[in-house]
């Protein structure tokens, strides 16, 4: 009858989008790998190549404080996978990216802070999409990291903020800054492509002083 036909193609789409959101969840996983635990495991096994290699009792110490280093990064690359594997589809942005915040604090010696300058209500920030949500919470976590592995620095400033119907987020840190012409890596590419996924504009602007990735998104029409 009608009724149940309706009922077997409301089904059908529940299932199609379940396992367009199981292959999202894959997706993003692969990414997650490749930019940063693969990367950091190969660098970390590079060191231990030189390592084997060294006489002197300094380098051999310098060698093991990078080690050190670069599990710290991996193990809270891995947490941070485990902790927004966890996490409900309603949580807020904010809440996300504090926790993403508490992570890199535990595993890296950089100061690491988050500011929430957003002046609307709480219910507004709610409502952001979860596509948008899901986005800017790896933008953060990859340009956290970035700026942790990379940057020499000693503090990175996280700072989120929605002003009419634009959400704004950046990344700033205090380190060395970078070449411009070597930003064309996947790490990069990844953020750009992120950005571009919700409609918004991403910057990475160097200078001697620091790195700052600025990110401004609709939050869609009618949702703030």
């Amino acid at each position: 009858d009608m009724a149940a036909q309706r009922r077997a193609a409301i089904q059908v789409v529940v299932d199609s989008q379940t396992e367009m959101a199981r292959h999202s969840a894959r997706e993003q996983l692969s990414r997650d790998l490749h930019d940063n635990i693969l990367q950091d495991l190969f660098v970390t096994g590079l060191e231990l190549n030189e390592l084997e290699l060294l006489d002197s009792i300094e380098q051999r110490n310098e060698i093991v404080a990078g080690l050190r280093k670069h599990l710290n990064i991996i193990s809270a690359n891995i947490r941070s996978i485990i902790e927004d594997s966890r996490r409900t589809a309603g949580d807020p942005l904010p809440a996300r990216i504090r926790d993403v915040i508490r992570e890199w604090n535990d595993a890296s010696e950089m100061v690491i802070t988050f500011t929430n300058e957003s002046s609307v209500d709480d219910t507004v920030i709610e409502r952001l999409p979860q596509n948008i949500n899901d986005n800017l919470v790896v933008i953060t976590k990859e340009a956290v990291s970035n700026a942790v592995r990379h940057s020499g620095g000693t503090r990175v400033t996280v700072t989120l903020n929605f002003t009419g119907s634009l959400v704004h987020l950046s990344v700033v840190d205090d380190g060395q800054g970078f070449n411009p012409r070597n930003t064309r890596n996947s790490g990069t590419l990844n953020l750009k492509a992120r950005a571009a996924a919700i409609g918004g504009d991403l910057e990475i602007i160097s200078s001697p002083t620091g790195v700052a990735v600025t990110v401004t998104a609709p939050a869609t029409p009618g949702s703030i």
